[in-house]
């Protein structure tokens, strides 16, 4: 169900239910923006949380946080199904086959939130979302394919806006393309601009290539110019910085805006020049946690430093073995000196909290993704301040696990 609710007062809480058919559902929470000044919000983002590979303990986490809304940035569901028996990584049953019609990806969304603990942190807090390639299938071009793969993005696009918290400025128009990229403010501190890298994508490695598409690319463009003095954040899904594997080599992943080289310094440049500051990246995807400076020419490390980009680990989603982090942490280290910070071996979801002074990214991490109540920690925290672009490591965390930390 969407129903659109007008009237409600800003900056507070609301409590709901829905009834029907002589049922009333739970009683979820939620919270309506501020306007005016405002002097903190605190949020969190999650990502990447394959139904099969793990518990949900991040989202238990999530539900208990003190936090004003939550981003999710993709990979929601997973789209691919049992090859070759269940693999040892697979900790509940698996979700089923490869899904394919509009009744697949119908029951792939219910069999996640049959989740307690993915349905508490939905009833707690307001979402944001965007959606990434498994929403549909992997490395999906939204452009691309034929008439057979059309009518699948057509039914995954479906499923997942009826079960998504989503409102579309299509309204009940908003099939079959629902329009995610958006832009929120939370009073005078925060903007957030969602995006979606998928739908307007075209092909990877082209001299012309786009992941933005032109008309989101003219919005970005038009909400930096018109930026109000805040913290402008970017929900981003897949990863904005550069990422060569070791020194001299290639791009690990040119699904990512790797494979966008132009469009992506066309987009930085376009940030420097504005005079756009205090830009903070989230991201999703990777499945481990990076801390990125945002450079205008990552080939460049004395180009224009515009922004932070924080990389979340993922709520359950197999990352790479311990024995190849701690082999290519320091790797991916040298290969780029924007990469501050690496971490691969562990779980679980960021939080931030923000001030007018400062953003905090607090890594969070649970103890087993193979335990529903297991216990979150924080792994680490990093900085940026206001008006100067850079993060630095908080004093007191600079001692946690990492596989690569620069100093």
């Amino acid at each position: 169900m969407h129903v659109p609710v007008s009237g409600l007062a800003p900056g507070r809480h609301y409590w709901y239910a829905f009834t029907a058919l002589g049922r009333t559902s739970r009683v979820g929470r939620t919270r309506t923006a501020p306007r005016g000044r405002v002097s903190r919000v605190t949020f969190a983002a999650a990502n990447c949380q394959a139904f099969h590979d793990g518990y949900y303990a991040a989202h238990r986490g999530i539900a208990r946080e003190n936090v004003d809304f939550v981003v999710h940035l993709g990979d929601y569901i997973y789209e691919h199904g049992q090859v070759g028996g269940v693999p040892e990584t697979h900790v509940r049953d698996h979700d089923g086959p490869e899904i394919l019609t509009l009744a697949d990806y119908r029951k792939r969304h219910a069999l996640y939130k049959g989740d307690k603990s993915l349905r508490e942190a939905h009833a707690a807090h307001p979402w944001f979302l965007t959606w990434d390639d498994h929403e549909v299938v992997n490395d999906y071009s939204g452009t691309g394919g034929g008439a057979p793969f059309m009518r699948r993005r057509a039914a995954a696009y479906q499923a997942w806006f009826e079960h998504m918290p989503h409102r579309d400025s299509f309204g009940g128009m908003a099939l079959p393309d629902p329009e995610i990229h958006r832009v929120r403010r939370w009073g005078d501190l925060l903007e957030l601009s969602v995006l979606d890298l998928r739908s307007y994508r075209s092909a990877q490695n082209l001299p012309d290539g786009t992941i933005l598409g032109a008309e989101q690319k003219a919005w970005l463009k038009r909400t930096v110019d018109r930026a109000p003095d805040s913290w402008h954040v970017w929900a981003n899904s897949i990863m904005l910085s550069q990422l060569r594997g070791r020194p001299g080599g290639s791009y690990m992943f040119t699904d990512q805006w790797d494979g966008f080289l132009a469009e992506r310094k066309e987009v930085l440049g376009h940030v420097h020049k504005s005079g756009l500051e205090d830009l903070v990246v989230i991201t999703g995807d990777w499945h481990s946690a990076f801390v990125d400076d945002i450079r205008t020419d990552f080939d460049q490390p004395d180009s224009p430093l515009v922004g932070t980009e924080f990389t979340a680990h993922s709520v359950t989603s197999g990352a790479y073995s311990p024995e190849w982090n701690t082999a290519n942490g320091p790797l991916m280290g040298k290969a780029n000196p924007h990469l501050k910070y690496f971490e691969g071996n562990r779980y679980g979801y960021d939080v931030y909290e923000v001030t007018p002074e400062r953003f905090t990214t607090h890594i969070r991490v649970i103890g087993d993704r193979r335990d529903p109540n297991s216990p979150v920690t924080t792994l680490t925290k990093f900085h940026v301040d206001r008006g100067k672009a850079g993060s630095y490591e908080d004093e007191g965390t600079k001692g946690s696990l990492a596989q690569y930390r620069r100093d």
